[in-house]
Parts: C-alpha cells; sequence; structure tokens
C-alpha cells in the first residue's frame, strides 16, 4: 500500500507546475522531506502575520486565501489542486502578509522550510518558476490598501 501512496503523491506533485521538471526520483525525494496534512473546511491553516514554516502545496480540496480589511476577512485568491502557496513569505524572510483558510476539506503537502531552501539550492528551474510566480503575486499585494 505504502507503494500506492508514494506514487499517488508523485503524480500529485506532478502535475504542479513548480515541479513539473522533476523525474520520478526527485519527485520521490520531495516527498519524504515533506508531510502531508489534512484541514477541515473553514480551519486556517496559517494567520496572516504569522511566521513563515513552509511551502504549502494543495493536493486535494482547496484553500482560500484572505487579507484582513476593515476588520474582516476579505478572500484574495481560491487555490486548488495543483496549486502552492506561501512562497512570498519564506523568500522574503517575513511572517505572511495574508491567512490561509482550507475552504474544503483539503491534505496539503508542508515543505518545511530547510527542505525548501535545500530545493531552490539544488534546483535553478525551481528558484526561476518561483521568481516568475513572485513578479505575478507581488503586484496584488503591492495594489492593496
Amino acid at each position: 500500500m505504502g507503494d500506492t501512496v508514494a506514487h499517488a503523491l508523485v503524480r500529485s506533485l506532478g502535475e504542479v507546475s513548480l515541479f513539473r521538471s522533476f523525474d520520478d526520483r526527485a519527485l520521490l525525494q520531495l516527498v519524504g522531506v515533506s508531510v502531508n496534512l489534512c484541514w477541515a473546511a473553514g480551519t486556517t491553516i496559517f494567520e496572516q502575520g504569522s511566521e513563515a514554516e513552509g511551502l504549502y502545496v494543495v493536493l486535494t480540496g482547496a484553500v482560500t486565501i484572505e487579507q484582513e480589511r476593515d476588520g474582516a476577512r476579505v478572500e484574495i485568491a481560491r487555490l486548488e489542486a495543483g496549486a502552492f502557496f506561501g512562497e512570498l513569505s519564506l523568500l522574503e524572510r517575513r511572517s505572511h502578509r495574508r491567512a490561509a483558510v482550507a475552504a474544503e476539506d483539503s491534505m496539503l503537502m508542508v515543505l518545511p522550510r530547510a527542505s525548501f531552501v535545500e530545493l531552490l539550492e539544488e534546483h535553478e528551474e525551481v528558484a526561476e518558476a518561483l521568481r516568475r510566480t513572485m513578479a505575478e503575486r507581488v503586484e496584488p499585494i503591492t495594489s492593496g490598501p
């Protein structure tokens, strides 16, 4: 059964744009240094202002990224299977500017900070993909209130 689970994780990670250049062996290594956690719908994954601890990859379900405005949380983005988040805070070494909440029952792969840094050092293509993603995501952050 372990092989079936590992292969399912490898297939799931292979669909994530950040890891498309990885072969099965590299994906298995990624699985080995990460943890998969489940969140029930409505559960906060991390709060705005909390310390960045890892890169999150949505394996199943959906996550909303929310920002507090005028005392209420406003949904900024909805991320489905194959999406990743938390990279901006890790790369900039700062706390999260937004909250993440499970919109549905969700399974996320969490790649701890140290493994994330190692991944970037060993795979230039991942670093380049993150630079492109950051360029796309920074504009909405800087244009907010």
